[in-house]
């Protein structure tokens, strides 16, 4: 319960936090939002063949947050350079931070016996609700959104390893 809570908090406050920076990127606000709408959109497609081919919940997660790592990476790393590449790495970070929300949302009914689902789907969203409301306020005063999505992401790679899986009821 406590990995999900916080990969739950962590992926929503990455998530958002990205959402209402992308005012502060250049380009198009319009195109870089259509982008992170397909993007958004694929994201569901993704994590399902992503599931097919690593099994465990734990890998799937562990993977995502190993992409979401490395587009961060690219990003702080190219984004003076080639300015062509910033809507391409957010939103391929975008897309592995919503695949993994949405995985959470889909895995909970496996993690946990049939009599806690509703008590884990609303401890995990009492828990990640505040965490979602500090990226509004923390994109105003952040230069690099995806330094803290790095971190966040790198912090949050140990809480995997808490995830066990799951029994057969």
């Amino acid at each position: 319960m406590i990995a999900m809570c916080c990969i739950w908090s962590v992926s929503g406050f990455s998530f958002y936090l990205i959402d209402f920076y992308v005012k502060f990127f250049p380009g198009s606000v319009f195109f870089n939002k259509g982008f992170f709408g397909l993007c958004d959109a694929s994201a569901i497609l993704y994590i399902k063949v992503l599931e097919k081919k690593l099994v465990t919940v734990p890998l799937v997660i562990r993977f995502a947050l190993v992409m979401v790592i490395l587009f961060s990476l690219i990003y702080m790393v190219l984004a003076n350079s080639y300015l062509f590449l910033i809507p391409v790495m957010v939103g391929l970070t975008r897309l592995q931070i919503n695949a993994i929300l949405a995985y959470s949302y889909h895995v909970n009914q496996f993690l946990f016996p049939t009599l806690m689902r509703g008590a884990a789907y609303s401890m995990t969203n009492f828990v990640s609700r505040p965490f979602i409301g500090m990226a509004t306020i923390i994109t105003e005063y952040t230069k690099n959104p995806m330094v803290i999505v790095c971190i966040l992401s790198i912090l949050n790679m140990g809480t995997t390893f808490m995830i066990s899986e799951p029994a057969d009821e």
